[in-house]
């Protein structure tokens, strides 16, 4: 049985990265896919590699009604928010037009997003944010991001308590390529950061950007027929070498043990 047949699904951030092939894949299983991005161009080539979609330019940090206007009155199943984005300096440096925008994105953005869509999700549908593994354990350079980023994971869990019939869920992802990530970041100030974050102990394990996104695919399919069942969160890295110990990772998991 193919889970994925007519349902509708919502991908904020479709227009790169894990966002954007997840939404592909999902329209070729069948979902009936709304694509939302700032990049009309992006999500146009996106439509046109998945074979259809609905493309809608929405800025998450902007108006949420836009997004529900662009939804329309039919039950959502399920929502996948992968938009995000950083500032690649100290917090010594960041200033508040950084803070403003990281926070207005990753986390203001999303979680007013939710607010606004909450009326049109179906009993049991499924909320789904994409986190780091930095939440908990920030890297030099990214401190608010990761802020940003843990300040999301905490939303996700009071929405869980004042929205129980719908499941919220929290995927944090190490490093993967190809991505966006780092395409306006200052070359120069990257190889300070990747010098910083191995003298931390920090060497990151990457994944192909591809497969994440077929595995969260197929996570949310094995869930959605069954209402009781949720994901509430995981955290996705490639397997380490033998005898690697990754500091900030084992940093990241004892936060997660804590709270």
């Amino acid at each position: 049985m193919n889970v994925w047949q007519g349902r509708h699904v919502v991908v904020v951030g479709a227009s790169s990265g894990i966002g954007r092939l997840a939404a592909i894949e999902l329209v070729r299983a069948g979902a009936d896919v709304v694509l939302t991005a700032r990049r009309a161009d992006k999500l146009s080539e996106a439509v046109t590699e998945a074979g259809g979609g609905t493309a809608v330019t929405y800025d998450v940090s902007g108006d949420p009604a836009e997004l529900v206007a662009a939804v329309g009155e039919r039950p959502v199943d399920v929502v996948l928010f992968s938009a995000g984005t950083a500032a690649l300096r100290p917090l010594l440096e960041t200033d508040e037009t950084d803070w403003q925008q990281i926070l207005a994105v990753n986390t203001v953005g999303i979680n007013r997003s939710i607010a606004a869509l909450v009326p049109s999700l179906a009993p049991g549908a499924i909320v789904t944010v994409i986190s780091s593994e930095a939440a908990g354990a920030p890297l030099w350079g990214l401190g608010a991001y990761a802020a940003s980023k843990a300040a999301l994971e905490t939303t996700i869990k009071a929405w869980k308590h004042e929205q129980p019939g719908i499941r919220f869920s929290c995927l944090a992802v190490g490093a993967t390529l190809p991505s966006d990530f780092g395409t306006h970041l200052d070359p120069a100030r990257l190889g300070e950061a990747f010098g910083h974050w191995s003298s931390g102990g920090y060497s990151p394990q990457i994944m192909e950007t591809a497969d994440v996104a077929a595995a969260l695919v197929g996570v949310l399919g094995s869930i959605l027929p069954f209402p009781s069942v949720n994901l509430e969160y995981a955290m996705v890295r490639a397997p380490a070498p033998a005898g690697h110990v990754d500091l900030t990772a084992e940093a990241a998991r004892n936060n997660l043990d804590a709270s």
